[in-house]
């Protein structure tokens, strides 16, 4: 795979047939859409028109296939042919949505990933959803190339877990490493505390926590952004308990830090939750949260998110406790606005499929002593039961706001099947 593809390019197509009026087309096209694309091509009219232009075609991030009139089933079908996610834009008059179509339905068979925007210059607000798309594509884009590391953990415990590592770089360009837990613990042992982090968090209201507990859970930081550093890695997921058992250390205050920095961290090493994680914040630009799925409640189609770690970003209060299962370090008790909207998503295992579902907070503060910290009560849009009939990971992961329709869009475009709640 190509790294760092970044281009947006739209290509305007015209047949020789219905070629009067193009022109008009493409200019509105690419007056309006000036700040959606970074290169256009002139009106494209023949596969030979389109091969001149294979070299940049071929490393662009997306494809904008501009359908100036009909009867240009063909060249949408070439394009195809460089692998790149395609847009097709198409329009109210000259046949452009009838030929939009037959090349969409043809690539759909070959479960190409393709998406049509019709009409998409009617108002600013359609405009500005196609921006958004693009935008996305971009950002996940640039995660191309990167690595990722997991701590804790090694490949056959990946293996064991069902991920499929070579989707996952096939898609996202991704890699992935592993580093031992008996090699994270000795770099745990031979690291410094972290000052920055132990004043940052030091003047939080706490319960049961010392301010030596904070102090010594700096050091799972110190040793994570050593070896992030050492490999040039961007994302990280760390299996907790084998580590706490171990040292006595909880990483859920390191985890809330980094990702208060905007550096993607998942517990449990749960890859599939991480890359979700990168997903959603390419997509909307804001700090996930990651959840355990800890009850679900059909008659009032709610679910329960909870975990002890959360970025203190997307909270409005946070207290310091000491972590759920063991009572030991500390961890971190979030609370969060209620009626806020949500969306939750997950990818599955094997990188086929992304399930996608939204709500509404309805309790943000945390009500019980029988599961992790942050606590949070969500009443879904869709059906609920779809999360236990057909399940998807033990983790789901959320993000302020209303992204479900940009989310399947995003997914359908880099090949991945989603599932709406």
């Amino acid at each position: 795979m190509v790294r760092n593809l970044r281009k947006i390019i739209l290509v305007p197509l015209s047949s020789t047939i219905q070629g009067r009026g193009a022109e008009k087309v493409y200019s509105e096209f690419s007056i309006k859409l000036k700040e959606v694309y970074d290169l256009r091509l002139p009106i494209l009219t023949s596969s030979n028109d389109i091969h001149k232009f294979r070299e940049e075609l071929s490393k662009a991030a997306v494809l904008l296939a501009l359908v100036c009139t009909g009867g240009v089933k063909s060249l949408i079908i070439e394009l195809a042919k460089f692998k790149r996610p395609l847009i097709i834009l198409s329009h109210k008059l000259q046949n452009s949505l009838a030929s939009a179509l037959h090349a969409a339905t043809i690539l759909r068979q070959r479960n190409y990933p393709v998406i049509i925007y019709h009409d998409v210059l009617r108002n600013e607000e359609s405009i500005k959803e196609l921006s958004m798309l693009v935008k996305a594509l971009r950002e996940l884009n640039r995660w191309r190339g990167e690595k990722i590391i997991l701590f804790g953990i090694d490949e056959e415990w990946l293996k064991g877990e069902g991920y499929d590592i070579e989707k996952l770089r096939e898609i996202f360009g991704l890699d992935v490493m592993t580093i031992d837990l008996e090699s994270f613990l000795v770099s745990v042992k031979s690291v410094s505390t972290n000052d920055e982090i132990f004043e940052y968090f030091v003047n939080e209201e706490k319960i049961n926590v010392a301010d030596r507990d904070i102090k010594e859970a700096t050091k799972i930081y110190s040793a994570v952004y050593d070896f992030m550093t050492k490999y040039n890695c961007k994302a990280l997921g760390i299996r907790c308990f084998p580590i706490i058992l171990r040292t006595s250390i909880t990483p859920c205050l390191s985890v809330t830090f980094l990702l208060h920095q905007g550096t993607p961290t998942a517990c449990e090493a749960d890859l599939g939750a991480l890359v979700t994680m990168i997903f959603l914040k390419s997509a909307t630009g804001k700090i996930p949260f990651m959840g355990n799925l800890n009850d679900l409640t059909t008659e009032d189609n709610e679910i329960v998110l909870a975990h002890c770690t959360i970025a203190t970003k997307i909270t409005r209060k946070i207290i310091l406790k000491k972590h759920f299962e063991t009572e030991l370090s500390v961890s971190i008790e979030g609370h969060l606005r209620e009626n806020t909207n949500v969306t939750i998503a997950r990818f599955s295992n094997d990188f086929n499929t992304l399930l996608v579902g939204g709500g509404k907070i309805v309790r943000g503060e945390p009500w019980s002593n029988e599961f992790c910290r942050t606590q949070i009560r969500i009443k879904l849009d869709g059906n609920v039961k779809k999360l236990i009939i057909e399940p998807i990971g033990s983790h789901l992961v959320m993000v302020e706001g209303d992204y479900r329709e940009l989310l399947v869009k995003l997914a359908t475009l880099i090949g991945i099947k989603p599932i709406k709640i």
